[in-house]
């Protein structure tokens, strides 16, 4: 049987820097009157803004609402209900504004929304 050498090991130690990864999101759930034949539509220029830094958190998905350039139409009774899903906001921001910056002179906005724990939130735009 042939001689192996054998050497101790060594003990390495390793730290890893691990960023706490959190999946944070703003969910705002919208009610709109219109005209009972209006078209409605989200778009990619809709945004969360914070009141004080101004910072913008872009729309990441829009539910029961057709996102631009598709439309949805209001058949029923002129309110329509829909949910908007957002980046989540910084931990230090305490009031924002829904606003879209389309250019269109019928956008969507609700100002001064107040912040609170569940970053769920119900509006009329």
């Amino acid at each position: 049987m042939p001689f192996i050498e054998t050497k101790p090991v060594e003990h390495i130690k390793i730290e890893f820097a691990v960023k706490p990864f959190e999946e944070r999101q703003t969910i705002v759930h919208c009610s709109h009157w219109s005209l009972i034949g209006s078209l409605l539509r989200a778009t990619p220029e809709m945004y969360l803004v914070d009141k004080i830094s101004g910072k913008k958190y872009n729309l990441l998905l829009a539910i029961d609402i057709a996102f631009f350039p598709e439309w949805t139409p209001v058949n029923e009774t002129g309110y329509y209900h829909f949910t908007l899903i957002f980046e989540g906001l910084d931990k230090d921001c305490i009031m924002f504004d829904l606003v879209e910056e389309s250019g269109d002179p019928l956008v969507f906005s609700a100002l001064n929304i107040l912040r609170n724990k569940t970053d769920v939130y119900n509006t009329v735009v």
